[in-house]
C-alpha cells in the first residue's frame, strides 16, 4: 500500500493543481490568432526553402504566455486516490501501476483483495524495448515497396512480445482478472498495450492516475447523439477516415480540408458528445501548451483548447504523435 501511495501522490500531483477554465479573453484570442499567422509563415518559408527567423514564432508565444498567466483559475482540487480507495473501486479486475525507481522498473497491482508490489527488472533494458517498439511502429507507417508494412508489423508483435513477458504478462496471471486497468507514467506511456498477448482478450482501459481513472468512472456513460469529425490538411487517409466515421452515426458531420479550421473544430466542442479529429500533430515538451493540431488555418494548440467553456465527454485523436509525452513531475504525463 505504502509504494501506490506514494507514486499516486507524486503521479497525481498536477490533478491538485487548479484547472484554468477562463472566460473567453478577446486579447488571447488576438495573440494566438498572431502565433497561429507567424507559425504558418515558418512552415511555408521552410517548405519553400527559406528561413523566417525564429524571433516572429517565440514573440508570439511569449505574448500568449503573458496573458494566460494573469487568467483566473476555476476550483479544480481533487483528493488523491488511496489504494484502499482503488480497492473498492476496481470490482473483478486489477489496476497495474508502473514506475521507474532506482535505475529499475517496478509496479503496484490493485485487486479487490490485495495490494501488492513488484520489481521487474532493469530500467535499461526495458526502455530500450520502448523505443524500439516506437521505431517499428513509424516504420509500419512509413511502410516501402523494399520493406512491406507486414514485415514490420512482425516486429512490433515480436518486440512487444517481449516487453510484454517482461513486465506484464507475469502479473496478470498472478491476478488472474480479465478486466486490466495500465497506469504506465511517463517511461511507458507511448506502448500500445491493447496488442500486448498476456492482455488480447482483456477488456483493457490506459489511465494517467489512479485518481483520474476514479474519477472519469464516476462520471458513469454518457449518451451519444452528436458526432463530429475533422480531417486536417496533408495527412494521408485522414479524409476517408473522417468521412467513414460520420457514416456510422446518423447525427454526425464530416468538415474536410479547407473547412477543418481551428474555429470550426472549437464550434464543434461546444455542440457535440463525441469529437474524432485526424490531423498532422506535434509535441512540444518544452511547453506541452503549445503542442498542437494542424489544421486548415493553422495549428490548434492547448491554449485554445483551455479556452473552451465545454469539452466534448468522448475526444478520438487519431493523429501524430498521439501517444508521445513529456514527463513532469511525478511522472505526470503532459502531450
Amino acid at each position: 500500500e505504502r509504494a501506490f501511495d506514494w507514486v499516486e501522490r507524486g503521479r497525481s500531483a498536477l490533478l491538485r493543481h487548479p484547472a484554468a477554465r477562463p472566460a473567453p479573453d478577446p486579447e488571447v484570442a488576438a495573440a494566438l490568432t498572431r502565433w497561429r499567422w507567424a507559425k504558418s509563415a515558418e512552415a511555408e518559408a521552410r517548405a519553400a526553402g527559406d528561413r523566417l527567423p525564429a524571433s516572429q514564432v517565440r514573440a508570439a508565444e511569449r505574448e500568449v504566455r503573458r496573458l494566460t498567466r494573469r487568467q483566473s483559475a476555476a476550483d479544480g482540487d481533487h483528493d488523491v486516490v488511496s489504494a484502499e480507495v482503488a480497492r473498492s473501486t476496481v470490482g473483478d479486475g486489477v489496476f497495474v501501476q508502473f514506475f521507474r525507481w532506482k535505475g529499475e522498473i517496478h509496479a503496484t497491482t490493485t485487486t479487490r483483495n490485495w495490494t501488492g508490489a513488484h520489481r521487474l527488472g532493469a530500467a535499461a533494458e526495458v526502455l530500450g524495448l520502448v523505443q524500439s517498439i516506437t521505431f517499428a511502429l513509424r516504420r509500419v507507417v512509413r511502410a516501402s515497396p523494399s520493406r512491406p508494412a507486414l514485415d514490420h508489423t512482425v516486429e512490433v508483435q515480436r518486440l512487444i512480445g517481449r516487453l510484454d513477458s517482461l513486465i506484464l504478462a507475469p502479473l496478470v496471471a498472478l491476478a488472474g482478472a480479465r478486466n486490466v486497468i495500465v497506469c504506465p507514467g511517463s517511461a511507458l506511456g507511448g506502448v500500445p498495450w491493447s496488442i500486448a498477448p498476456s492482455i488480447a482478450d482483456a477488456d483493457v482501459t490506459i489511465a494517467p492516475s489512479a485518481s483520474s481513472w476514479h474519477r472519469a468512472r464516476n462520471v458513469g456513460p454518457q449518451r451519444v447523439r452528436k458526432v463530429a469529425a475533422l480531417a486536417g490538411p496533408g495527412l494521408p487517409g485522414a479524409e476517408a477516415e473522417c468521412t467513414a466515421v460520420s457514416r456510422l452515426h446518423t447525427q454526425a458531420t464530416a468538415t474536410l480540408a479547407a473547412d477543418a479550421t481551428t474555429a470550426a473544430v472549437s464550434r464543434a466542442a461546444r455542440e457535440v458528445d463525441v469529437l474524432h479529429l485526424a490531423a498532422h500533430g506535434l509535441l512540444r515538451r518544452d511547453n506541452p501548451l503549445f503542442s498542437s493540431l494542424t489544421l486548415a488555418d493553422g495549428p490548434l494548440c492547448g491554449y485554445d483548447i483551455a479556452s473552451w467553456a465545454r469539452a466534448p465527454s468522448v475526444v478520438v485523436l487519431s493523429a501524430c504523435c498521439a501517444a508521445a509525452e513529456a514527463a513532469v513531475a511525478g511522472e505526470e504525463v503532459l502531450g
